[in-house]
């Protein structure tokens, strides 16, 4: 499956080389033949989708990182997710609790899912972007949790160093429960579904308003029933916390910050800035990771969760299509563990964009390993700023993170972008609350 392209670059005779899915099922076969018929229909219902097509010329020379198992345990995690996800909506549609009944529905799925991503395990993610905002619920939670899990399962060893380093309890026991993490991941963000007004407003959002989105991690909490399990709780209060105490509703800083929720808080920032929201506009993947990757942005996430979040990423898919700066068109192939912004590409185009045949095609190769090459575009991007890349991980993962985030602080937010106006410890703000607020 060499090349990943939008429907609007399909021609008829093209080959399909995976499934081409929707959110629910699979709506064209791997090994499809493309007719005009066919790329007409797809632009029309699905215009930003993107497909993976053969190119017998690439397919016969390279061998291709094979991720179709990744992108099919991605599918099953976040389609049962943001299915779930819906009917919690739907639950809190006329009240602001969730009964006990509830909860115990939600939480056989998640286990479910979280079962079944130990039995699947995979080393790349791939997530399904937000829509729209009005699904935004749902597929956020989906990708958050996908994620979260991700990173939960590769960090067991740190998770329990963790609490270990950090409970007051004398003994912690052996065996790790991810659970609690998944639960916080799949429902951190339900305070947020009472501010639906909010989310989908085109205004400027005033001081009261981004108040109560400040205090949607509070919200949530209280719209668990008692009997939660109190670890769950904690990782959705604290999952907008930031290691430079810059966060909210506590400014909480470093080691004050549950593990669970720094996991949550790295997971729900790529999600975040991927999706439409009423911010800004969604942000490429490639640029996203930049940007949690590069200073200062990255003090504001546990170290050793960004490093490791890193090196399960590929924001340049297997088969995308990338412009080098000499004027050819390339193919990436692999991925390099823990280097998302050096591909190994294959060159398929010369310059003047004619199909480079196989007898003067060039072994594949990782991007850094020729000066003479360079990125400048991915799809419409200028992508040329990953050239100069610098990501440096160089700390003792097994050394404490306190004193490391202690001393690097981010600037003071912009008061026009997020005012920073609550104090240190907030009053409880329940959902019922910001039903009244919003609607007095």
């Amino acid at each position: 499956m060499p090349q990943y392209i939008t429907a609007s670059e399909l021609v008829p005779g093209m080959t399909l080389a995976s499934n081409v899915m929707n959110k629910y099922s699979v709506i064209l076969q791997k090994g499809s033949c493309m007719t005009q018929e066919g790329i007409d229909a797809l632009i029309k219902h699905y215009p930003d989708i993107k497909v993976h097509v053969c190119d017998p010329n690439l397919d016969e020379f390279a061998d291709f990182e094979d991720d179709t198992h990744s992108q099919a345990v991605a599918n099953n995690v976040c389609n049962n997710i943001s299915n779930l996800a819906s009917k919690v909506t739907f639950a809190l549609r006329d009240k602001t609790l969730l009964d006990a009944n509830s909860i115990r529905g939600i939480k056989s799925t998640v286990d479910d899912m979280a079962d079944y991503m130990a039995e699947n395990k995979v080393t790349k993610a791939i997530i399904n972007n937000v829509s729209s905002t009005d699904d935004y619920f749902q597929e956020h939670s989906s990708n958050v949790f996908y994620l979260s899990m991700m990173l939960g399962s590769i960090l067991q060893g740190y998770i329990k160093s963790e609490r270990k380093r950090l409970s007051a309890a004398k003994t912690i026991q052996e065996d790790l429960d991810l659970r609690p993490l998944a639960m916080a991941a799949m429902l951190c963000d339900i305070g947020m579904i009472p501010l639906k007004q909010i989310r989908t407003s085109k205004e400027p959002l005033s001081i009261e308003e981004v108040k109560l989105i400040r205090m949607h991690p509070q919200a949530s909490v209280d719209m668990l029933p008692e009997d939660v399990d109190q670890m769950t709780k904690i990782a959705i209060l604290q999952h907008h916390e930031t290691m430079t105490g810059n966060g909210y509703p506590d400014q909480l800083k470093a080691d004050q910050i549950n593990v669970f929720a720094r996991i949550i808080r790295v997971a729900d920032a790529y999600s975040s800035a991927t999706s439409e929201s009423i911010y800004a506009d969604a942000k490429s993947p490639v640029r996203v990771l930049y940007e949690m990757l590069t200073e200062p942005n990255r003090n504001t996430y546990d170290l050793v969760v960004l490093k490791i979040f890193s090196g399960i990423m590929q924001p340049l898919p297997i088969g995308g299509v990338v412009k080098l700066e000499d004027g050819r068109t390339a193919v990436v192939v692999r991925h390099q563990k823990g280097k998302p912004f050096d591909p190994i590409i294959i060159p398929s185009l010369d310059k003047d964009g004619e199909v480079i045949k196989q007898d003067n095609l060039q072994t594949p190769f990782a991007v850094s390993q020729d000066p003479d090459v360079k990125l400048a575009f991915y799809e419409d991007e200028d992508i040329r700023y990953l050239n100069d890349a610098v990501i440096d991980f160089s700390f003792n993962e097994s050394d404490s993170l306190v004193a490391l985030a202690q001393t690097q602080v981010l600037p003071e937010e912009p008061e026009e972008d997020l005012p920073s106006f609550m104090p240190t410890r907030q009053p409880k703000l329940t959902s019922t609350t910001i039903l009244n607020l919003l609607y007095p």
